[in-house]
């Protein structure tokens, strides 16, 4: 493209008002929109995030390509093997994200003046918790009853079993709260 703005006119003093300013000229591609949208915005480390990518507007033969930013939007890069409209991702480490999808014709997928970029999106992967610590007032092979204290980071939500000896008995405890 070649856009060339010209004034033959002698502008300054000698034609007041005949003087151009021009200013944020912007090309980008015109062509299909895209989407993108995730099931959740926040998971636990360990967990599975669907990505989910739409597509206004057609290609002859599309080709699609998800990335990932952990600076805060400033660099994306490619996810490796994340090459459809849809996508399930996993094994990312605890940390905010940016996730955005480009698409192109297949044959300029690789080319970052040819594609189309989505809007983008956020993901938390939170950290774990720490492992709750249960310590017993009696040795383990001298309990014919004694308590059980679980010490818990947040005190409430947890799920814990206790178990008899070589697992004879069970009993299930949930929503136990701080001091429980």
């Amino acid at each position: 493209v070649t856009l060339v703005l010209e004034n033959n006119n002698i502008g300054g003093n000698a034609q007041p008002g005949n003087d151009l300013a021009l200013d944020d000229i912007t090309f980008r591609p015109c062509g299909p929109g895209i989407t993108a949208a995730i099931n959740t915005p926040s998971i636990c480390l360990g967990q599975t995030v669907n990505l989910t990518g739409n597509v206004t507007g057609s290609f002859n033969n599309p080709a699609f390509q998800w990335q990932l930013s952990s600076d805060g939007g400033i660099t994306f890069s490619n996810i490796t093997g994340a090459s459809n409209a849809n996508h399930t991702l996993s094994g990312l480490p605890a940390g905010n994200y940016k996730l955005q999808l480009v698409a192109a014709e297949s044959v300029n997928i690789n080319s970052p003046t040819c594609r189309f970029i989505s809007n983008v999106i956020d993901l938390r992967v939170n950290a774990l918790p720490p492992t709750p610590v249960a310590t017993v007032n009696q040795p383990t092979c001298a309990l014919p009853s004694g308590n059980l204290t679980i010490s818990s980071p947040t005190g409430t939500g947890f799920e814990y079993s206790l178990n008899g000896i070589n697992y004879q008995t069970s009993t299930s405890f949930s929503n136990l709260t701080q001091g429980n």
